[in-house]
């Protein structure tokens, strides 16, 4: 085996890795909306809250700072948590160090799985759901 990169290798080795890491990853992200949409139901204004409004008299939208980093950030050391977690494991460990890739192909997709595609998919995920939230005060507080 070549031990440079090489990108037909590479695609091989990502589509490997989701089918092992695909469904973990799918629950985590289901398990990330339901508290997204839970904190949001919480936060939601009505007429029995007494602070639904800041000193401006705007509608005090500042929770939603705090369950963007740390639900972010729990979300984000959660899917690197379960990705290396196969090196954990003895047996699972020596198929993984066996794969034929080369360590940086191994390294790239690593990065990949955990910055990147939890990154992107948490902040879409986050603004989808942060948008319904605002379109539906919109249409019932305004």
């Amino acid at each position: 085996m070549n031990n440079t990169f090489n990108i037909n290798r590479f695609g091989l080795l990502l589509k490997r890795q989701w089918l092992d890491f695909g469904k973990v990853y799918l629950i985590s992200l289901l398990v990330v909306v339901g508290a997204l949409v839970g904190f949001y139901f919480y936060y939601i204004p009505s007429p029995f809250k007494e602070n639904n409004f800041d000193y401006d008299g705007n509608l005090d939208m500042r929770f939603r700072y705090p369950i963007y980093l740390i639900l972010g950030f729990l979300f984000i050391s959660i899917v690197a948590s379960s990705y290396f977690s196969l090196l954990g494991q003895k047996s699972r460990a020596i198929l993984e160090l066996m794969t034929p890739a080369s360590t940086f192909e191994k390294f790239l997709s690593g990065v990949f799985y955990t910055t990147l595609v939890s990154f992107a998919s948490y902040i879409i995920l986050f603004y989808l759901i942060d948008l319904s939230f605002v379109k539906y005060l919109n249409m019932h507080l305004g």
